[in-house]
């Protein structure tokens, strides 16, 4: 019971609360003037016909008693009072004429182009901006031209009510290039025809280029790599003041002529620079079956610094890179493939400051430029596995006579672990006694050793390792030495045939011996 007390007094307190948070859009006059008018001379007419009533009248024009200046009807078939206090406001002002937000805005832009504007400067020019004022707003009256008070309906001003309407129609219209995105290179001119016919009405400036507006053509030249904004903007200020409407509730509101907001349009020009493209290949060391090759492949993580090989200078002038400054650094991807874009006019060149994949680094400079007419550079590099070269030459190891048909393995063993022990490849020494390789890969913690698996005929094979390293772009001088086999007589044969002579002699001798006996005997 209590919270609903609390309840009925709290509801009344907090919808008051809502009431007074309500901002108040009524608007606020900022000055009161009185107005009277004068006629146009020579006459001219309008009627204006409604529900079956028609109400004709001289063209009058309208002006402030304060200072003279010119305004206008915007209620045709109501009645205007002069030299009444009026209030004026600026805010809020179709609400308070009862026109829409578009009605409003068309009228200022005939009040705006029409009396004044220009070469209309003759009183017709009134007559006309009135006229088709009141055809905007024209509260159910049908406006039309007459020949005299109450008169027949003409054709009149045609064409200036069409140059005036013309005008307004194209007050809001941007050239054909409005917000739209183009792309250029720098050093490069873009000419821009704006195929409205709008472009001469508005001012251009231009943020990083030189540019050049003739008529509806626009000329702009990149000098730096960067997104250009062209802003246009077309300033209807011819007056220096707002628009006020004037309003009291016995007589014709009216409309006091001011400036119009800015109409604004943009274009944006993207300059892009000459580009360097990198191919990079490498090798790799592949072994199969005691057989070793180098494959190409595609090299990642190559690293380049790109450097200016002379001041890169752009046509205003400025230097953007000084000689052998650091332009830019790429890395190449897992196809071997760099890019570095946005490059400047110029000379330049490249240094490899990061190899990959074992592959030896080339710091020599590869040397490009960029030119107006060679915008894209692309340099197809080349790295290569390290190598060496083996020279190896067998000796016969007392004559030093070259042996050749000397079978020999190259292995190749991890220094830290032996039983880490590849065969790299089966040769043959030549008639020179030499095994000549020129590209023997080079690989980290790993040497090499050769064993003879096959010795010359007559020479006794030697089953030593002879281990050695190589070194890059060098050249390795290994030599071996076989002794030859030499033939030791049979000593059992030759103790044989001495046999057969002692035999032979102590035969002979006891022959020689019994012949003397016998001889003795008979004496």
């Amino acid at each position: 019971m209590n919270i609903l007390k609390k309840l009925k007094w709290a509801i009344p307190i907090f919808l008051f609360g809502i009431i007074l948070s309500i901002p108040n859009i009524k608007a606020k006059a900022i000055t009161t003037d009185s107005f009277n008018y004068e006629w146009i001379d020579p006459k001219i007419y309008v009627s204006k016909t409604k529900d079956g009533v028609t109400r004709s009248e001289r063209i009058r024009i309208y002006h402030r008693n304060s200072d003279g200046s010119i305004v206008y009807c915007i209620q045709p078939g109501v009645n205007f009072a002069a030299d009444v206090p009026m209030d004026g406001y600026d805010s809020n002002q179709a609400s308070i004429t009862g026109m829409t937000q578009d009605q409003w805005l068309r009228v200022n832009l005939l009040a705006y182009y029409g009396y004044g504007y220009g070469n209309h400067t003759d009183s017709k020019w009134y007559a006309i901006t009135q006229y088709e004022i009141w055809k905007v707003y024209n509260l159910g009256w049908d406006v039309y031209w007459v020949d005299s008070f109450h008169g027949n309906r003409i054709n009149q001003f045609e064409a200036e009510s069409q140059e005036l309407l013309n005008l307004v129609d194209n007050h809001y219209k941007r050239p054909s290039f409005n917000n739209q995105t183009i792309n250029t290179v720098v050093g490069d001119t873009v000419k821009l025809t704006d195929t409205n016919g709008v472009l001469q009405s508005y001012d251009v400036s231009v943020n990083g280029a030189s540019y050049r507006k003739d008529g509806n053509d626009l000329y702009v030249t990149a000098n730096s790599i960067d997104e250009i904004t062209v802003s246009m903007t077309k300033t209807s200020n011819r007056f220096g003041r707002i628009s006020l409407v004037y309003t009291r509730p016995d007589t014709q509101n009216l409309l006091f002529a001011g400036d119009l907001d800015p109409v604004i349009s943009t274009l944006k020009i993207n300059v892009s620079g000459g580009t360097v493209d990198f191919d990079k290949t490498g090798e790799k060391l592949v072994i199969r079956n005691g057989i070793y090759e180098y494959e190409k492949i595609k090299l990642e993580n190559v690293k380049y610094n790109i450097y200016a090989d002379e001041d890169i200078v752009t046509n205003d002038g400025v230097i953007h890179y000084k000689k052998d400054e650091l332009v830019g650094t790429i890395t190449t991807d897992e196809n071997g493939f760099a890019s570095l874009d946005d490059l400047y006019f110029g000379k330049y060149y490249a240094v490899e400051v990061e190899s990959s994949n074992d592959n030896v680094l080339d710091s020599t400079k590869k040397y490009f430029e960029i030119t107006k007419d060679n915008l894209s550079e692309s340099l197809e590099l080349y790295n290569y596995y390290p190598k060496g070269k083996f020279d190896f030459i067998k000796y016969d190891v007392t004559s030093l006579a070259p042996l050749s048909n000397t079978k020999i393995e190259i292995h190749m063993v991890d220094k830290n672990d032996t039983t880490n022990d590849v065969l790299i490849g089966t040769y043959v020494t030549d008639e020179n006694g030499k095994v000549v390789i020129d590209n023997l890969p080079i690989v980290d913690d790993m040497e090499y050793y050769i064993i003879e698996v096959e010795a010359p005929e007559n020479y006794i094979k030697d089953s030593d390792k002879i281990f050695f390293t190589i070194t890059n772009n060098k050249t390795v001088r290994v030599s071996m030495t076989n002794e030859m086999i030499i033939e030791v007589p049979n000593t059992s044969k030759n103790d044989l045939n001495i046999n057969v002579l002692v035999a032979i002699g102590l035969i002979l001798g006891f022959g020689a011996l019994m012949y003397v006996k016998i001889k003795n005997n008979k004496k």
